[in-house]
């Protein structure tokens, strides 16, 4: 959602904190979230045994610790909701506030006092109506819902926690940092890349998909360095429909791309040239990873991760600019293939997304003036 968006559901938001009536508290939640992934899970979650989902999270909670999931499951035999939110809450709460000291490096009393700001945009309105399910006026009633009313109780509360717990889980793996890296790099330069020659050899061999699968397993495991190996793997497990395994494998490309590039706080380096080919696995890493967040709904973290990549390397050749545009229009990721398809099937007509681009990047002086600034210093140097 954007801060937009937030701004305008100031009522609902109002309401939320105020009612004890669940009828208007489900109401304005589907105000605030209707249409985005987070609604239709809460809805898939509602017409499913929710009953069971909101137990399986409580018996969780038992594997971690005996005595803390007994006191949770027999609050849930007594019917006492409100005792389960509050405890949930608290949890969830210090388990934040965990990987944000882990993401930001700060001590926990710096967290604490900082933290709307530490949330992230995509954390703060899940972690906000949550916060408002548990503890605010409508948690003095939860105890008395019933049949349908106790049902979307259960879903709002089982959705809303995995959407919490997802966004700190693709944090951690987003937010990476170097600590052994003091200062920012300026030109990042890439090490000589072992088994790139052999990525080659065997992307022009005439392998068949599980030869060619066996192949790039076995460089991976070789030659877990060079990151290419690892995008040609996704893409074969993905078209297996083996897409955690292939989300894993992305994450890892992803985790070790950034180990090398950034500092202690996380940022990039100044400027990393495309021309130098150790650098280009790197940022199709860095790339690829950003796309995988877009494909799962997490538009924020992939526009983050684009508008970095486009900073580092202005000359925008893995084209990053295109992205933040469609994330900024609010497009899909497979948007260019429907709007610019050329005649050959699965490429892009680059003249059209070019003229797309111009067209529209405008309306975000705030994301692309600079970018354009640089591009006609360059045409004036040339």
């Amino acid at each position: 959602m954007t801060e937009d968006k937030f701004d305008n559901s100031s009522e609902s938001i109002d309401e939320l904190q105020q009612t004890k009536d669940f009828n208007i508290f489900w109401n304005n939640c589907q105000t605030l979230f209707k249409g985005s992934l987070l609604w239709g899970s809460i809805l898939r979650i509602k017409k499913e045994n929710v009953s069971e989902q909101f137990t399986a999270i409580l018996s969780d909670f038992k594997k971690e610790d005996k005595d803390f999931g007994n006191r949770l499951l027999e609050a849930q035999k007594k019917g006492d909701y409100k005792e389960i939110g509050g405890i949930l809450f608290t949890l969830t709460l210090q388990h934040i506030i965990e990987v944000k000291k882990k993401i930001f490096k700060q001590k926990e009393d710096v967290i604490i006092k900082n933290f709307s700001s530490k949330l992230g945009q995509g954390l703060v309105l899940p972690f906000f109506v949550f916060n408002c399910l548990t503890h605010d006026s409508i948690s003095e009633k939860v105890n008395f819902l019933k049949g349908k009313q106790l049902k979307e109780y259960l879903a709002l509360f089982v959705g809303l926690w995995t959407e919490i717990y997802e966004i700190l889980r693709i944090e951690e793996k987003t937010y990476i940092t170097n600590p052994r890296r003091e200062k920012q790099i300026n030109d990042f330069v890439g090490k000589e890349l072992k088994g790139m020659t052999k990525y080659y050899d065997l992307l022009e061999s005439d392998l068949d998909t599980e030869e060619l699968k066996r192949e790039m397993n076995k460089l991976v495991k070789e030659y877990p360095g060079f990151l290419d190996s690892y995008l040609i793997l996704a893409d074969i497990l993905q078209e297996e429909e083996k897409y955690l395994e292939a989300e894993e494998l992305l994450s890892k490309a992803y985790s070790r791309a950034m180990s090398l590039i950034v500092d202690k706080d996380g940022n990039f380096p100044k400027y990393i040239p495309w021309g130098v080919l150790e650098n280009r696995h790197i940022v199709r890493a860095i790339d690829r990873w950003a796309h995988e967040l877009w494909e799962e709904g997490r538009a924020q973290y992939a526009l983050e991760i684009f508008q970095k990549l486009l900073r580092s390397n202005p000359n925008d050749n893995i084209g990053a600019r295109y992205e933040i545009l469609a994330i900024r229009m609010d497009y899909e990721p497979d948007y260019a293939e429907e709007m610019f398809p050329a005649s050959t099937s699965g490429c892009i007509d680059a003249i059209k997304s070019e003229q797309w681009f111009e067209e529209n990047a405008k309306k975000f002086p705030e994301e692309f003036n600079w970018w354009f600034k640089e591009a006609r210093e360059d045409d004036k140097e040339r």
